[in-house]
């Protein structure tokens, strides 16, 4: 995780605190109401053993404990928070409600000691919901919040680390991540706590305000505030969206759908309009300024040096002039005009390559992230769960499945128009250009992440992952964890390597829809060849690629004068 400086973490905190909107505590001794406390006792107490913990504590300590319910979500409601507070009775398990909480919370805040069991049933909790989310190949944001009463917090972050293997963030041993899994260790108001942990020590107002700085701390960055953005702006709108796509829309939606030559079309139709209606919210409310050259400037803080790698020499650049190459680009800055001789036609041909590099810390992969970005940019996204397996189209790319899990086979893209894709009553043949795998600098098309599943068995008892479970055998697994390769691809257009293979819909959909078989979806051909899905190409792509293809057919051949040609 990335340190940022005060003025992009308070960009970050402000984008993260527009977004925030459901919180859910979990605390044995949360007050609803008025209760009645219990009165301090007097007289003499007998004292504890040494090195000892009294069993009854006094009312002033048992008092820090406490949380008041009422106060804490007239609090966050103040704020704009919906907070929801669980108070588990003493036997009773939590964790079946916690886990379909946890898929709407955007914050979970946890006592450590539930019933004085010495953080088991924390520990539990923690651990159902990192288990839950691995079972998505993406897993989601998780900030969960430890809020307690006990001294002990180096203590508590200790066996939270060790128990779940997580890496301390900067300085700070109360602030533990692992990918987009952050935990941070507070102490109520009122715990006595070594002077040097005095910070850690909130009330409930001053918590309030610090989920947004700990929500930052996973999501900071450009591109992800402009996305915290959106979907605020979006949750902000929804409703007036519905009004302008209300009910009322289905009687012209109706006579669209019988007017088309293929009723079913008008499904994707009604994608298209809700996505158009976003992107104008979007675009009305300029998102985009989250990531301007303000935003960029603040976020160039980050580094303390910026190298860019050239074909001659490692060239470093100032704070200025990186914030130049990002107000008026490479090509137009100064240093890019003062170069001599061929060095400008190099960076021209060879930046691309290298300048990523330039803007990453060395805990990340330049190359990795130029491909992630590429994808984003060319494929489809099928992240999360699989709500339907995915159909036959122009720009799903296929591999024949082999036997094995780690090869590939060859790959296939599917260049089939739309229209012929579907209304298929028995069997139809699709077309499709080959794509090679290429190594090296050679030039490419497709960059594909490739996924290798790890399947693996969750102790239900103790929420911890068992050992690797091989590969194949039925209802063994629990958990997927994902190994990727990425692969690049080259598109083949000779007609003579072109192939057509044979399928045939099922029941009424009149669509070649594939097979999920464990982690993997597949289509058979008529005589059950089987092809394995892999991914499908944006819309415009596939069709620049159709476009391409089509052009290379129409090329002309024709005799002519050579010494012409060349001229």
């Amino acid at each position: 995780m990335t340190d940022v400086s005060p003025d992009f973490m308070d960009l970050s905190k402000k984008v993260a605190e527009k977004f925030l909107h459901t919180v859910v505590i979990v605390d044995d001794q949360a007050e609803f109401g008025e209760e009645v406390l219990p009165k301090p006792k007097t007289g003499l107490q007998k004292p504890p053993k040494t090195g000892g913990r009294e069993e009854e504590q006094s009312g002033s300590e048992a008092g820090i404990h406490r949380l008041d319910a009422k106060k804490v979500m007239y609090l966050f409601a103040s704020k704009g928070l919906i907070c929801s507070v669980l108070k588990p009775n003493e036997g009773e398990n939590p964790l079946s409600i916690v886990e379909r909480a946890a898929k709407r919370a955007d914050v979970f805040i946890l006592d450590w000691k539930i019933h004085n069991d010495d953080g088991a049933i924390a520990i539990k909790i923690i651990s159902s919901l990192i288990s839950s989310d691995l079972k998505n190949n993406n897993p989601r944001l998780r900030l969960i919040i430890i809020y307690t009463g006990e001294n002990g917090i180096i203590q508590i972050s200790e066996k939270i680390k060790d128990k779940f293997s997580l890496k301390i963030c900067g300085d700070d041993c109360f602030t533990l991540s692992e990918g987009h899994l952050h935990i941070a260790i507070f102490a109520k108001y009122g715990t006595k706590v070594p002077q040097q942990y005095e910070k850690r020590v909130l009330s409930i107002e001053d918590l309030s305000e610090q989920l947004s700085v700990e929500f930052a701390k996973i999501t900071s960055g450009l591109v992800s505030n402009v996305v915290l953005e959106s979907m605020s702006v979006l949750r902000d709108n929804t409703h007036i969206i519905l009004s302008k796509l209300g009910p009322e829309m289905d009687p012209p939606y109706l006579a669209h759908r019988a007017l088309l030559p293929n009723p079913d079309d008008a499904t994707n139709h009604v994608i298209d309009i809700i996505a158009s209606e976003f992107h104008s919210f979007l675009e009305n409310h300029e998102i985009g300024e989250k990531a301007d050259i303000n935003a960029i400037n603040a976020w160039l803080k980050i580094k303390n040096s910026f190298i860019l790698k050239t074909p001659w020499d490692d060239i470093e650049f100032d704070y200025s002039e990186v914030c130049e190459l990002q107000r008026i680009g490479i090509e137009q800055s100064d240093w890019f005009k003062g170069l001599t001789g061929n060095k400008q036609q190099k960076i021209t041909a060879n930046a691309h390559k290298t300048l990523t590099q330039t803007f990453c810390n060395d805990k990340l992969s330049p190359i990795e992230l130029d491909f992630k970005f590429a994808m984003l940019t060319s494929l489809k996204n099928r992240q999360g769960e699989d709500l339907r397996n995915p159909i036959l189209t122009l720009g799903t790319i296929l591999s024949n499945a082999l036997n094995s899990s780690k090869d590939y086979g060859n790959f296939w893209l599917c260049l089939q128009p739309r229209c012929d894709c579907t209304r298929i009553e028995e069997k139809r043949k699709f077309f499709f250009l080959p794509l090679k795998e290429v190594d090296g600098d050679k030039s490419f098309d497709i960059i594909l992440e490739f996924d290798d599943y790890t399947e693996l068995k969750l102790d239900c008892e103790t929420y911890e992952i068992l050992p690797y479970i091989e590969y194949g055998n039925e209802n063994t697994f629990d958990i997927i964890l994902n190994d990727c390769k990425f692969i690049k691809l080259k598109i083949n257009y000779n007609t003579y390597d072109t192939s057509h293979f044979e399928f045939s819909s099922k029941g009424s959909e009149q669509v070649i829809r594939a097979e999920k078989e464990r982690n993997h979806f597949f289509f058979y051909t008529i005589d059950r060849t089987k092809f394995r899905w892999i991914s499908e190409l944006k819309n415009e792509h596939a069709q620049r690629i159709a476009n391409d293809f089509s052009a290379k057919l129409s090329r002309v051949g024709l005799d002519e004068s050579e010494w012409l040609r060349r001229y």
